[in-house]
């Protein structure tokens, strides 16, 4: 009866050094940790890409405003001063529609209009705009022209 009692604790077991174990551990710990960096790079890539997507909207709503009320100018053949302003925030324009009035055109807080050089023609005179913005410290450029010059009505 000893005898078998010694033959069985000579005989292999199928299990795992502990070696093996740590290694395996190890391989595990390694591989979870890539996994996790990869996923926390993915997530700040994604918000990183959804911040420049809304600045990039809301760069085509004050481009599409500011095309929209540049090309609504109709300054007549006899006005040779173009009359207009900026700051900060808005930009002052005249004859909106072949109209003398003055119509302001404001901007939300993070939008920052950086300079309004005029287009001019071959007889100098103002024809367009072109108009540098900062929104979160990106820098944008419309340049719009007016839609048209008013020649006044004929009378028949």
């Amino acid at each position: 009866m000893l005898k078998k009692v010694l033959k069985k604790q000579n005989e292999k077991v199928a299990a795992f050094t502990l070696i093996e174990t740590l290694v395996a551990l190890l391989v595990v710990s390694l591989m979870g940790m890539v996994l996790y960096f990869s996923f926390f790079v993915s997530v700040k890539s994604v918000n990183s890409s959804n911040k420049n997507i809304s600045i990039q909207i809301e760069r085509l709503n004050i481009d599409r405003k500011l095309r929209n009320s540049i090309e609504s100018v109709k300054v007549p053949f006899w006005i040779k001063e173009y009359d207009y302003s900026f700051s900060q925030n808005h930009l002052l324009l005249s004859w909106i529609n072949g109209i003398e009035e003055k119509q302001n055109i404001n901007f939300s807080e993070n939008v920052v209009l950086d300079s309004c050089m005029p287009i001019l023609s071959k007889e100098d005179r103002i024809i367009g705009f072109e108009i540098k913005f900062s929104i979160k410290n990106n820098q944008f450029t419309t340049k719009a022209l007016f839609a048209s010059y008013s020649y006044g009505e004929k009378e028949c």
